[in-house]
């Protein structure tokens, strides 16, 4: 469950800020360097103006920190095997899901980390057995309190779960 991500890289991941050993025709990203693309997809969802849709920016930035995710972790495949390469790409869409939720309840006004609101990993992704081009399995749970099912609570989790894809 992404309410209790962790933002950092795990240490069983980081290379030291090395550059990891390339393989061939793949190159290398170490796991300061996906941190960065981290920072400018955050960077580009801040630079949004209000009532605007992601657009080239944040795709942009979200095809590159997953590019280097899966770089990062076909290292990790190497060095140490696909259950820690799975692991690092779990946790990766963890990272990623987490900044876009983050986003998504800024925008519509919800209170920091969303109360009520859960986004579930389920299939391989759920088990954290992700591979480089694994789809995301997700199912959004929403509490249903009673101040939430007025028409304006209604409104603002369209809003949120709009804002959110």
């Amino acid at each position: 469950m992404l309410n209790q991500l962790t933002t950092s890289t795990s240490s069983a991941s980081s290379s030291g800020g090395r550059p990891l050993v390339s393989m061939a025709g793949t190159p290398s990203v170490s796991a300061s360097a996906v941190d960065e693309a981290y920072e400018t997809l955050r960077e580009a969802l801040a630079s949004l103006p209000p009532q605007s849709s992601p657009g080239l920016s944040v795709i942009g930035s979200l095809k590159d920190v997953w590019a280097k995710a899966r770089a990062h972790a076909r290292e990790l495949n190497r060095t140490r095997g696909g259950r820690d390469s799975g692991e690092y790409l779990a946790g990766s869409a963890d990272r990623i899901l987490r900044v876009l939720l983050d986003y998504a309840g800024a925008k519509v006004g919800a209170r920091a980390g969303t109360p009520g609101i859960a986004l579930l990993a389920l299939g391989s992704y759920g088990r954290r057995e992700f591979a480089p081009f694994s789809d995301w399995d997700l199912l959004i749970l929403h509490s249903g309190s009673s101040s939430d099912r007025s028409a304006e609570g209604e409104a603002r989790l369209e809003s949120l779960v709009g804002a959110l894809l």
